[in-house]
């Protein structure tokens, strides 16, 4: 994985922070971003919220970003600036592909009622939830109604959900643990044309009074959330979640959690990536409990917290994930000027973990059963200059078939996205597809990221 930084805080109403909350669409080849921002009161020697504002920027190739004069709004004395939406914390923004054009863009925005800086612009809620819609990303409309009457903290994920031909939100939830909350996450299916309503509430649930800051708890199934597994002070902190694109039936979250020390003895209170994986967008697994994406080290501006930017994006054979990093834990009273971070880490095509085999003997590794369709089978796996690589097709049991043995497999080296696996009989993988196999990889000095069949 490498990572590199892009974007540092320029502007005076930025000066203060360029925070963790934000978004980013790859959208008929640019890269447009949002991000929290907030001017530095020298008085006080601390950010000042009075300047809170979601700012955009624009980028070609996705490393140079621009900052347009929009000139919506004075922040800080300023009227020339790139400042889109005030009033709120950021959240998230996509594309609605079944809207018409000047309602191509949405967001979904929080109030932050005590900046008190709402005009007609953005919404005229209190503590509620909006969805806003915008030709361009930076002029934006509210809908007739709040989308939901409680106060969503933090970052949600929206996918639209080809399989269930639905739309897919994934809402925070707090938890009650008896002492400070827990943040999880919980899901919504909305049906296509159904965004500019208002959600409807399970039967029983009770909107919070007029103007009072109510959080979901319990209102719709958690399916995201730290478990006995997890460090102590563990949570899911914000969700960031994708359909992957480049898989059938394939989810994946890339879970800021937080160690809060609140809630755990000798918890740090930073916050790393790790890895989430789903079938369904229900029912997650974090089976490596390792970081994707760790803090910097100290003294740089990630130090203390990386946040990831929505949603990741795919470019040619990289796939890109957009983070914020901060300097400071989360808790930390002490907030430095301009402690804004926008990074970049990228992996090659689905290279986010690996199975290796480094030790003196061969490895092994063996699938569950399976049945597949496709012609070839590809396999992404580094094997270097020293390692190697080969696949033995067979049946559930373990039982050899013929011209698809190890001893026939054609060994594979080098560093490749895909190695096509053959074998020394030109036996073709098509005549056992729809049948029930397993495969053996057997490998030495290397590291297989995945398989695929293809046609």
């Amino acid at each position: 994985m490498q990572r590199e930084s892009l974007l540092s805080p320029t502007a005076p109403w930025e000066a203060g922070r360029a925070s963790a909350w934000s978004a980013l669409v790859h959208h008929e080849g640019r890269f447009h971003l949002w991000y929290d921002a907030y001017a530095w009161d020298p008085k006080i020697r601390r950010i000042d919220r009075a300047t809170h504002c979601y700012c955009y920027a624009v980028s070609q190739d996705g490393v140079h970003f621009e900052r347009p004069d929009v000139g919506l709004f004075e922040v800080d004395g300023i009227r020339d600036n790139n400042a889109v939406m005030r009033g709120t914390e950021g959240g998230p923004v996509f594309v609605d592909p079944f809207a018409p054009p000047e309602r191509r863009f949405r967001a979904i925005i929080r109030r932050q009622s005590k900046l008190d800086l709402w005009d007609e612009l953005v919404a005229v809620g209190t503590h509620d939830t909006w969805m806003l819609t915008s030709p361009d990303g930076m002029h934006w409309r509210r809908s007739d109604r709040p989308m939901l009457p409680f106060w969503l903290g933090a970052t949600q994920s929206v996918i639209w959900d080809d399989r269930l031909a639905k739309w897919v939100l994934y809402l925070r939830a707090h938890v009650d643990t008896g002492g400070a909350t827990r943040r999880a996450f919980m899901r919504v299916e909305v049906a296509r044309d159904a965004l500019d309503d208002p959600l409807e509430l399970p039967e029983g649930c009770t909107p919070p009074d007029p103007g009072q800051r109510q959080g979901l708890t319990d209102q719709w199934p958690i399916v995201l959330d730290a478990d006995d597994q997890d460090m102590p002070g563990a949570q899911v902190y914000v969700s960031n979640i994708i359909r992957y694109a480049r898989a059938d039936e394939l989810y994946l979250a890339f879970i800021p959690m937080w160690y809060d020390s609140r809630n755990g003895d000798d918890a740090s209170d930073m916050l790393e990536v790790q890895l989430g994986i789903s079938r369904d967008g229900i029912t997650w697994r974090r089976p490596w409990r390792r970081p994707l994406v760790t803090p910097g080290t100290e003294g740089t501006a990630s130090a203390g917290q990386v946040f990831p930017v929505q949603d990741p994006v795919i470019v040619a054979d990289e796939f890109w994930l957009y983070f914020h990093g901060l300097p400071e834990d989360h808790m930390s009273a002490h907030h430095e000027k301009g402690n804004h971070h926008l990074a970049r880490a990228i992996w090659k095509r689905d290279r986010f973990v690996s199975v290796e085999a480094f030790d003196r003997e061969a490895g092994e590794l063996t699938t569950g059963p399976l049945r597949f369709t496709g012609r070839r089978l590809a396999v992404n796996a580094n094997a270097g200059a020293s390692g190697w690589i080969r696949v033995a097709i067979e049946r559930p049991d373990g039982t050899a078939i013929e011209g698809f043995t190890d001893s026939e497999a054609r060994t594979m080296h080098g560093n490749r996205l895909d190695h096509d696996v053959t074998w020394e009989t030109g036996a073709r993988v098509s005549r056992l597809a729809g049948q029930p196999v397993r495969l053996r990889f057997t490998m030495q000095a290397s590291r297989l990221y995945g398989f695929q069949f293809r046609d």
